[in-house]
């Protein structure tokens, strides 16, 4: 939780809230399961604990968002669907977790990717065993 004047007096001095887009804020290991950023409506507002996480879901910025910043999380969805649009790779929390999902059937070539994604993976931990 934040302090009560977090969003109105300091967050406005440390980002530039001027514009449409939400500035990432929260280090990701640092965010906990009720981590939001503030009102949707209001970025002087804070997310209230008290309501449901419907409802914070619904009022308030994402965790993801708050995390990432408007901008780069589209971006990083954006990534994300082009490069698994089958869902293969989800998990909650994840970016692109909160998506609705493009696609109900499996398409051609998705185990392809996967088992490169894996197999690049799995050289690039096999390279860092190495260098220890």
């Amino acid at each position: 939780d934040f302090p009560d004047n977090f969003f109105s007096d300091i967050f406005p001095k440390m980002y530039d809230t001027s514009g449409e887009n939400f500035p990432g804020f929260i280090g990701s290991n640092h965010a906990g399961y009720y981590a939001r950023g503030p009102l949707k409506d209001d970025w002087t507002k804070s997310c209230p604990l008290d309501w449901s996480d419907e409802k914070r879901n619904e009022m308030c910025i994402s965790l993801q968002e708050s995390v990432y910043g408007s901008e780069r999380l589209a971006v990083l969805e954006s990534i994300k669907e082009s490069i698994d649009p089958d869902y293969m790779f989800d998990c909650n929390g994840c970016i692109g977790n909160n998506r609705d999902r493009s696609v109900s059937v499996k398409k051609k070539g998705s185990k392809k990717v996967a088992k490169k994604v894996a197999k690049k993976g799995a050289k690039k931990g096999a390279k860092s065993k190495i260098a220890q």
